[in-house]
């Protein structure tokens, strides 16, 4: 082989690995007691204390759905800095449209990825499997809108103090981080989860 060609490999081999080394450093994941997860830890959480908000416009209706309990029923971390949980949503009340109950529990299943955006550590929640959330029904023989309609997209949820390691992590969800739609329409979302942590109760943190 000529030394021009082996110059050439040589090249090739040293941006390979740059890449590959830049890459294993942008590469987020989960700790428990201070050590990066290779396996899966089962996860669990509520809340009581805030108020879990969806608004949207399905069918070009507008619905605003506020519920005072979330429960994580079943979850994990997963290595790589994934995840997966299901959410379920209890005491919840529709201010719009009125005359309208929500039949509950609103069940959700998700998966997660933690991701970098505007270099700050966020999770990103998407569907578990193909492309809804979970379905909505409102009740109500004066009730608006009487069809059941879906919740399809992303939303982005930050972990506050996801460096430290902690036995809880607390959960936060604002609107700027909804790229959701309800019916098909756009939506938005905001809550989140202040009892956050591993059944084992270990201290568990996020990078």
């Amino acid at each position: 082989m000529s030394r021009l060609r082996l110059a050439l490999l040589a090249g090739v081999v040293a941006a390979f690995s740059a890449f590959a080394t830049a890459a294993a450093a942008q590469a987020h994941e989960f700790k428990v007691e201070g050590v990066g997860i290779t396996t899966s830890h089962s996860i669990a959480g509520k809340e009581t204390g805030q108020v879990q908000e969806l608004s949207g416009t399905p069918f070009g209706v507008a619905v605003h759905i506020n519920c005072k309990k979330v429960e994580v029923t079943s979850g994990s971390i997963e290595p790589a800095g994934l995840g997966k949980a299901t959410l379920s949503y209890t005491e919840c009340t529709a201010t719009k449209p009125a005359n309208c109950t929500v039949k509950t529990p609103i069940v959700a299943k998700v998966k997660t990825a933690l991701v970098e955006n505007a270099g700050v550590l966020e999770n990103e929640f998407k569907p578990e499997t193909g492309e809804e959330f979970t379905t909505i029904t409102l009740e109500g023989a004066s009730c608006a809108l009487k069809e059941p309609f879906t919740v399809t997209g992303s939303q982005l949820c930050s972990l506050p103090g996801h460096e430290n390691e902690l036995v809880q992590h607390e959960l936060v969800c604002t609107t700027a981080g909804s790229k959701l739609k309800a019916g098909g329409k756009p939506a938005t979302y905001k809550g989140g989860i202040t009892e956050l942590h591993l059944t084992t109760l270990e201290k568990w943190s996020a990078i």
